[in-house]
């Protein structure tokens, strides 16, 4: 992703999400001594966005597995 632009990633893809944050941080980790700062905005703002997929995610499959367990508190 040469150009810094991310497509936007399906919201019910933890998958992609995932694969999205590893790829972001590889990149950061590899060019740690040359950092590209005009680069760092976008990636940082792609990895949040992932993030936040992979956290209501997480959340939700929480949620249903407390239901289906019977674990929900009252």
């Amino acid at each position: 992703m040469s150009d810094n632009t991310y497509p936007a990633l399906n919201p019910e893809s933890f998958n992609a999400a995932y694969q999205r944050l590893e790829t972001i941080a590889n990149k950061l980790r590899a060019s740690e001594s040359k950092l590209d700062i005009d680069s760092l905005l976008p990636d940082v703002q792609a990895a949040m966005a992932a993030y936040d997929i992979c956290k209501q995610r997480l959340a939700a499959v929480g949620l249903a597995l407390d239901e289906q367990l019977g674990d929900t508190p009252e």
